[in-house]
């Protein structure tokens, strides 16, 4: 092909049969649920804001609970994980394996000498369901 064949091909693609004007990217949603959960902790998000968990540190027990809930953060919703994963940053970084509290699948509890201390605590949680694997970080804004 000649140059000027190549260049009005180009012109042509460029003119293409429509508006000139670019489409401006969608943007997200807002986010439709609060920044803490119902019992003040901190909340994680799993997925496209399929589950939201809140993160619940009681400091004079050295115990953590974190609930699961739906895509509002309103409710606790069931899942099929029997364990969910707390890794928290820090000097050094501790994993804190969480159990599923008998007779409720959204409701996860864990123990460690750590969660007795007043430092503000950062990490993630993460966990399966449905055969699915989520994970999603926290920072806790204020000492509870």
């Amino acid at each position: 092909m000649t140059r000027s064949v190549l260049l009005s091909l180009a012109l042509a693609l460029l003119v293409g049969c429509g508006s000139t004007t670019p489409t401006p990217p969608t943007e997200k949603a807002a986010h439709n649920h609060p920044s803490r959960g119902p019992h003040g902790g901190p909340l994680v998000e799993w997925g496209e804001e399929e589950f939201h968990l809140e993160v619940v540190i009681d400091r004079p027990t050295g115990t953590a609970t974190v609930y699961v809930l739906d895509d509002e953060a309103k409710a606790e919703v069931a899942v099929t994980a029997k364990v969910l994963t707390l890794s928290l940053t820090g000097e050094p970084p501790t994993v804190v394996t969480l159990n599923a509290v008998p007779n409720s699948s959204s409701k996860f509890v864990g123990t460690h000498e750590l969660f007795k201390k007043d430092d503000k605590l950062a990490g993630s949680v993460s966990g399966e369901h449905g055969g699915k694997k989520y994970s999603g970080k926290f920072r806790e804004k204020a000492v509870q």
